[in-house]
């Protein structure tokens, strides 16, 4: 097993800079050091104190275009976290899957985010938490929305048989002129 109470100083020194350092943050080699925290927190199964460094760090990465950080960072303690969760920890996870679905929206994977959303409006029902239930719902009605808005775009095959039609048109319009 591995011993965390060195682990525990660190962090504890850590978090207590952390307010200092965040306005320094320029790259991610700048919060790597807290990645790692993240990281041994879901070994040592400690997710909502992985989750709190997460979202401490998060519109750090967010802001810089991160997502795939974030990404793999939410879903390695969803995946550990959701088995084991204790009903204390649902707003925490609740929190995690809807900044998920946030960062899913960015990099415009719709079903994975309406997914997230819907993830952390089934968590964030029984607890009567309002205001996070309105933003989980608002979230995915403007999914819908922009499925219902936005016009389907021709395919590539449509675009290259169109492309094709008019080249053909206009072969036959010289053709036709030259004769």
């Amino acid at each position: 097993m591995i011993s965390s109470l060195p682990f525990r100083q660190l962090l504890k020194h850590n978090l207590n800079h952390l307010i200092l350092e965040e306005a320094s943050w320029q790259v991610l080699e700048d919060v790597s050091e807290y990645l790692e925290i993240i990281d041994r927190y879901c070994e040592l199964e400690q997710y909502a104190l992985a989750n709190d460094v997460l979202y401490i760090c998060y519109e750090f990465l967010d802001l810089r275009g991160y997502y795939s950080v974030l990404v793999e960072l939410s879903e390695q303690l969803i995946s550990g976290w959701q088995p084991n969760l204790q009903p204390e920890d649902r707003s925490g996870i609740a929190r995690t899957w809807f900044n998920l679905g946030i960062t899913w929206e960015k990099i415009e994977q719709k079903s994975k985010t309406k997914a997230a959303y819907k993830n952390a409006r089934k968590l964030y029902q029984p607890m009567g938490l309002d205001r996070d239930l309105e933003d989980c719902n608002g979230a995915i009605q403007d999914l819908e929305n922009d499925d219902r808005e936005q016009p389907k775009k021709p395919s590539l095959i449509l675009k290259i048989k169109r492309k094709k039609n008019q080249n053909i048109t206009l072969l036959d319009r010289s053709l036709f002129i030259i004769n």
